[in-house]
């Protein structure tokens, strides 16, 4: 595991509908609640329903310094005078040599003794711990490892193991 100071070595990706906004170094208030009511069902009064009725999603607070990357955002914002529409926002969390952390944790896989899996190496796979070829475009490559036995493995979701493609616990420094 490289020697990287955990309190920055993860940024954050952020871009909405596909336009690129730029990395942030810190983000603040994911989150969402999810409002439940209840019912009680009209013959029998020991029944009672609980169903959502509602979402409400929190604020986010991206933050970075002023830097070429703030360009991109002041666009997007003077492209909203005309009036917003509906997006779809993005945001990836990522360590600083653009690996995305997939996850903060291992991906527990049952693996067959013999057969031949391809770890992502980037996190960008929807196949996540394994390569579905997002890669493309970057420099990383997808990492092919043999299971020696069959029984569950821990494959490396945060990307940070100094064993790839097995995790070794690098996650708890991020």
């Amino acid at each position: 595991m490289d020697e990287q100071d955990p309190a920055v070595s993860v940024c954050f990706q952020v871009s909405i509908d596909q336009e690129e906004l730029g990395v942030f170094n810190s983000c603040e208030g994911l989150g969402c609640e999810i409002v439940i009511e209840q019912r009680e069902e009209g013959g029998n009064n020991a029944m009672v329903w609980q169903l959502p009725t509602r979402m409400k999603f929190t604020n986010v607070k991206l933050t970075r310094p002023i830097c070429e990357d703030s360009k991109k955002l002041t666009q997007w914002f003077a492209g909203m005078m005309n009036g917003v529409k509906p997006t779809t926002m993005v945001i990836s969390a990522m360590t600083m040599d653009e690996r995305v952390v997939a996850q903060k944790g291992p991906f527990e896989v049952a693996v067959e003794a013999g057969k031949a899996y391809w770890w992502c190496a980037c996190g960008r796979s929807a196949a996540q711990p394994f390569c579905d070829g997002s890669h493309k475009g970057t420099s990383f490559t997808p990492m092919k490892w043999v299971a020696a036995a069959s029984e569950p493995t821990g494959f490396c979701g945060c990307k940070q193991t100094g064993s790839p493609p097995l995790c070794d616990g690098s996650h708890q420094a991020l």
